[in-house]
């Protein structure tokens, strides 16, 4: 969502984004009744495609009530994490567990994950309060400068718009989606983010992919921006390797 933002306020420098998380709102029919159409019509929904919205269904009916509590009282949850190191344990381990694939976590790195909320200066309250702040109304404009001294207008007020802006067409945009991941929509509905120029799907991995199979990540990222890929050169006089 933050590359998305970038593409939205500096379009002009942004060329190309990958993503593996890619929150969208579905085609409401009152909304875009010519691509809620088109997405009925065109591209029929396989087997694929209904695990996938059962898959995020789920997760908006029973799998984010912890959003929820960090969007709209952040400050209270985190005297508690602050608190118990335990508390803190179960509250991140339980999606460390569900939202992998099946990934052999070792008590080292679940040691590691949580230290890094426990001892870093802000403590595990920081974590939560970033929900609070992209959910919360934002004004319709700002003073966000620009690297003339000019000011950017913002876009959108609310992370609901982010997640419905469209980027220019100038940003090309990759998609790689893997199996256990939160929110999980049919390909063809990525396409309202802008310009997706290639698209994948996986057969292992999940919300932590990086972490997870860095292998097909990193594969995915050199297929995209590597010689022959639809990104290879986006930025002029540059190909990404060494000569």
């Amino acid at each position: 969502m933050i590359a998305r933002t970038m593409s939205q306020y500096y379009a002009q420098h942004i060329r190309a984004i990958h993503l593996n998380f890619v929150p969208v709102k579905p085609p409401y029919p009152w909304q875009n009744p010519v691509r809620f159409l088109k997405s009925l019509t065109s591209v029929p929904f396989s087997a694929k495609d209904r695990a996938a919205i059962a898959r995020t269904m789920d997760y908006v009916l029973r799998g984010n009530a912890y959003m929820k509590q960090q969007e709209t009282r952040p400050q209270s949850l985190g005297y508690g994490l602050s608190d118990s190191p335990i508390g803190l344990l179960a509250w991140i381990y339980d999606k460390m567990h569900l939202w992998t694939d099946n990934y052999p976590w070792t008590d080292e790195e679940i040691l590691t994950w949580i230290s890094v909320y426990w001892f870093s200066r802000p403590g595990p309250t920081a974590s939560t309060r970033i929900y609070y702040e992209a959910s919360a109304p934002k004004p319709d404009s700002s003073g966000l400068g620009t690297e003339d001294g000019g000011e950017v207008a913002l876009k959108y007020t609310s992370l609901d718009d982010v997640l419905g802006a469209c980027a220019p067409f100038n940003v090309k945009f990759a998609v790689a989606q893997f199996p256990k991941e939160i929110l999980m929509w049919p390909m063809a509905w990525y396409h309202r983010i802008g310009n997706v120029v290639k698209e994948k799907e996986f057969d292992r991995g999940g919300h932590f992919a990086a972490w997870e199979v860095p292998e097909l990540l990193a594969g995915d990222l050199k297929e995209f921006l590597g010689k022959d890929g639809p990104a290879y050169g986006v930025v002029q006089g540059k190909d990404g390797y060494k000569s």
